[in-house]
């Protein structure tokens, strides 16, 4: 998420760099590395991995079906952010993501 602040002028491009260099392929391994679980985004990350049922795992990104949000359980129960941001992985724009968190922050 981006805010207001963060997408001025002269700001956006740190975020660029900060999202670029979090998302690269080392950052990445370390991550797989450090943390031994599967990596949030999809490349050949096997070289970090140090346990060989992880290393195997890592392998099954073309073979299985990962569960993808937006939940249909959340429903009108549930926080109105966690709503909102539930969009993301959805259908959702930035626009309308950011015109919920503004109503949803204003309570």
């Amino acid at each position: 998420m981006i805010t207001k602040k963060g997408a001025e002028p002269g700001r956006i491009d740190n975020l660029r760099k900060f999202i670029t260099k979090f998302y690269a392929d080392t950052s990445v391994g370390d991550f797989v590395k450090d943390s031994g679980i599967l990596p949030p985004t999809t490349g050949d990350f096997a070289s970090y991995a140090t346990n060989p049922l992880l290393s195997q795992s890592l392998g099954l990104d073309a073979t299985v079906d990962y569960a993808v949000l937006p939940d249909v359980w959340i429903g009108a129960a549930s926080d109105r952010i966690i709503q909102v941001l539930t969009g993301a992985y959805g259908k959702s724009t930035p626009q309308q993501i950011c015109a919920g968190l503004d109503t949803a922050t204003k309570g």
